[in-house]
């Protein structure tokens, strides 16, 4: 699909990268912090009218593309730049003409798997279309990584610890939120950091402008997963260059940024000594602590994951059970994160089915102790006659919704549970939930406000069974669900920013 690229790739190659990139830089903060544009960025009346529209036409994923495409091709003086409406507009149609071009290059391919198609739009596009919340997802990280033996691998694979990280993140993204450039030498004076662990984060989060641009072209993929290819600007969300004998550092997508030193933490410390289980524990922590925040009027009731005897095999119940009147959840803690090519691919499809197997796996185990606990051998919960949901809780978004993914994990699920002699009527009895952890943060305030029962069983009705969680709530209690998006930590960005709770 050179063909297809070409026009793109002679456009951007006439422009000045630096002031594109500042431009790019512009429109993100205007779509994601709705910060105004400046000066010399020109924008039509017409367009700042629809900024807020679902049909405004710019949208931060193509943006985040663009920054990687000029990273690749264009020159440090071009004769254009992306500041003028005109070229602007112009770049981003042949960018919009590429990802159609694409698709009709491919058509039988994208007829054969519209669903998956969609699927990987969802990764694409959903993460964007969230608001950034500071008080939610940084706290939560922030407490995760937080944790005394978690925090301690951060400090011997990073050299910094949780609270450091997080403190540097914080400072460094704040100012590129209101500033496209930052210079050398830096000026940062952070309580309780060294300018040793400022610099240290910087050369793990910065690169120079020839290595991205090597970083760039390399993750270029020129077929039918070019719009979905990797980003390098996610690795490495800061950029150095040298100009006028100085030192100037950018972020052209700052979002990246924060999305680096939380989620993406995880990568620096993946397959260190005794991370699996400091981490497995550290999130399985959190969601307790999620579960007592919620709990302000003392409606639920809190157990922790306890361990059991059937005959002479020790076992661990599910890790935590929440309890009303109306109602029980077992909920299981999951921190597996789905890989890239799963959430890319569209021709080869075998990660994404491997990983749908990985999930359909977590829904056998829950079942097998909810079979257990059915049957009296929880020390700690007894069965009753109130209705019980069972709850998967993955660490980050997997968007498993619609007929052929949902039917793919529930086929996966039945052929286990055959194979195993465990009943499927189970499935219908005990409806199954799988959710990301910041959903999760808004059911269970929901939960508390409401009933378990209430709640639960308009998630699970045929109506939304197959619905995000998000949806199906928002659909379901329009008037109360706004009502869920607080902030449960409030002490913890307080130990950063000096702030009160």
């Amino acid at each position: 699909m050179h063909d297809l690229y070409e026009p793109l790739r002679e456009e951007l190659s006439a422009h000045s990268l630096f002031r594109s990139l500042r431009a790019i830089w512009a429109w993100m903060q205007q779509l994601q912090f709705g910060q105004d544009f400046p000066a010399d960025v020109e924008v039509p009346e017409h367009i700042c009218r629809v900024l807020r529209s679902p049909t405004r036409g710019v949208y931060e994923w193509e943006l985040a593309l663009l920054a990687k495409e000029l990273i690749v091709l264009a020159p440090e003086n071009g004769r254009v730049d992306l500041r003028s409406w005109e070229r602007f507009s112009s770049t981003l149609n042949k960018l919009k003409g590429l990802d159609n071009g694409i698709s009709g290059r491919y058509e039988s391919l994208f007829r054969q798997h519209i669903f998956i198609e969609m699927y990987r739009i969802a990764h694409q596009q959903f993460w964007w279309q969230r608001t950034l919340r500071l008080d939610s997802e940084v706290t939560r990280y922030l407490k995760i990584f937080g944790a005394p033996a978690l925090d301690s691998i951060l400090q011997q694979r990073l050299g910094f610890s949780a609270h450091v990280l997080f403190t540097i993140g914080l400072s460094v993204s704040g100012h590129f939120l209101t500033e496209f450039e930052l210079s050398a030498p830096l000026t940062f004076d952070l309580y309780g950091v060294t300018s040793e662990q400022i610099a240290l984060f910087f050369t793990r989060y910065c690169k120079p402008l020839s290595e991205m641009r090597v970083l760039c072209r390399e993750a270029e993929s020129f077929d039918e997963n070019f719009i979905y290819a990797f980003n390098p600007l996610l690795r490495f969300p800061l950029v150095w260059y040298a100009a006028g004998g100085q030192i100037r550092i950018l972020a052209p997508v700052p979002r990246y940024l924060i999305r680096r030193f939380t989620e993406g933490v995880y990568y620096d410390i993946l397959g260190a000594p005794g991370f699996d289980a400091a981490f497995g524990e550290a999130y399985q922590a959190y969601v307790g602590n999620v579960l007592t925040a919620v709990n302000r009027g003392h409606s639920l009731a809190i157990t922790a994951e306890r361990e059991y005897v059937v005959g002479k095999d020790k076992k661990r119940s599910v890790d935590w059970i929440v309890s009303d009147s109306t109602g029980d959840l077992f909920v299981e803690c999951k921190t597996k994160r789905l890989r890239l090519d799963a959430k890319i691919a569209l021709s080869d499809q075998a990660p994404l089915r491997s990983e749908l197997t990985k999930l359909a796996e977590f829904a056998v185990q829950i079942y097998k102790t909810l079979i257990d606990a059915l049957a009296g051998r929880y020390p700690h919960w007894a069965p009753s006659d109130k209705p019980l949901y069972p709850i998967i809780v993955t660490l980050e978004e997997w968007f498993v919704f619609g007929h052929e993914l949902d039917g793919e994990i529930d086929a996966r699920v039945r052929s286990e549970f055959r194979s195993h002699g465990i009943d499927v009527r189970l499935l219908d009895q005990y409806p199954l939930t799988i959710c990301s952890v910041g959903e999760f943060e808004r059911l269970m305030a929901l939960v508390a406000m409401k009933g378990a029962h209430t709640v639960m069983t308009e998630k699970v009705t045929p109506k939304r069974k197959l619905w995000l969680l998000h949806s199906a709530l928002l659909d379901a209690f329009p008037e109360d669900f706004p009502n869920t998006r607080v902030n449960l930590f409030p002490e913890a960005l307080g130990s950063i920013t000096g702030e009160a709770p």
